[in-house]
């Protein structure tokens, strides 16, 4: 009964976050969306799924014994639950749903570490890539000293990062030894706080490196092109959403919008409010106003909003049809057990006689 009641609170604050962010977006984007035509709009749906879908995919990949459903229905009720509750909340959910379904603790962290990885890595790096991408097509609108040095700056961070990935993953010694840097970093602050001192996170680190290395060495290659169709889908929704908001073609060109998105995806990396509400559509909004003629920054600002409202504010509801769904599944597969469990002993009596 408790349990019953917990669920049920939690899909009924889904449905009231997710109708308050509708109200919140305003009165622009609600005009955006009536002005799409139906193709329009299904396209964005359908994109908007995918990459829901994708996400699915990718956790699924590195675990064993669970459907594509499953994995789809874990993902996006924890996303969903993740976006409404602050804090660690859909890791928890993810793994109580997953656990429900008989993976186990070790294959759970596996998985979740080395998504997480493979996730923040591509998110690093691309930054780099797209800006020299956008250098050698010479394309004009990215000529200017401000998004040159954002391009230097993003390339650099981007080596960094994969280099550290590569010698992590590679060298259990350099694992430990990045462990130790990171102890020594974070104990400090945490002195100030009154916490305990974190001991031994040169042996969590090697201990990391070796779970990640197990699941990277089989599944690495289907992960990545998971995870990096996901990223750039984003990507493409996201331009889309500023040409659909009335940013023309000619000031906002593909090449750019994707390497503008690049930069704005960074700010997801650390997630201070549920979901990253607030701080990424200003970082978005920000980016993309740095290049874009000052008389479209209206459209700028439609144009995140309207992305965010498919990638953020969607997924709630999403999530909360899954996590109830979830709820009913489980409701079903635990009477099943309970029948096939007082079925057991019958048919040994009768065996027996």
């Amino acid at each position: 009964m408790l349990s019953a009641f917990f669920s049920g609170a939690l899909i009924v604050l889904i449905l009231i976050w997710f109708h308050t962010k509708i109200s919140e977006y305003g009165t622009d984007v609600s005009d955006t969306i009536r002005s799409l035509s139906v193709l329009q709009a299904i396209a964005l749906l359908v994109a908007a799924l995918v990459i829901m879908w994708l996400n699915g995919m990718a956790m699924k990949t590195p675990l064993n014994g669970i459907t594509n459903t499953q994995a789809f229905i874990a993902q996006q009720s924890s996303s969903a639950i993740s976006n409404v509750i602050p804090g660690p909340s859909g890791t928890a959910a993810r793994f109580a749903i997953l656990y429900s379904w008989k993976v186990s603790v070790e294959d759970f962290t596996r998985g979740t570490v080395a998504v997480s990885i493979w996730n923040n890595v591509i998110m690093i790096s691309m930054p780099g890539i797209a800006f020299v991408v956008l250098a050698i097509s010479g394309d004009s609108e990215a000529s200017g000293q401000t998004l040159v040095v954002a391009a230097v700056i993003a390339v650099l961070v981007s080596i960094t990062a994969i280099g550290v990935v590569i010698g992590g993953l590679r060298s259990e010694r350099f694992a430990r030894w990045l462990g130790r840097v990171t102890q020594r970093l974070i104990n400090p602050p945490r002195k100030l706080f009154r916490r305990k001192p974190i001991e031994d996170l040169d042996e969590a680190c090697a201990e990391l490196r070796r779970r990640t290395v197990d699941v990277l060495s089989e599944r690495k290659g289907r992960l990545t092109a998971i995870t990096l169709s996901a990223y750039w889908l984003n990507g493409l929704l996201l331009v889309a959403c500023m040409w659909l908001s009335g940013v023309p073609h000619a000031e906002l060109g593909l090449l750019v919008g994707l390497a503008l998105y690049s930069i704005g995806r960074l700010s997801t990396l650390v997630q201070i409010t549920p979901g990253g509400v607030g701080v990424v559509e200003v970082a978005y909004s920000a980016v993309y106003l740095a290049v874009v003629p000052d008389q479209y920054n209206a459209e700028v600002v439609t144009g995140v909003l309207l992305y965010r409202l498919l990638t953020y504010v969607l997924p709630i509801l999403v999530g909360g049809v899954t996590y109830l769904a979830w709820r009913i599944m489980r409701s079903r597969e635990k009477k099943a057990e309970a029948a096939t469990a007082q079925a057991a002993p019958e048919s040994a009596v009768e065996t027996a006689t």
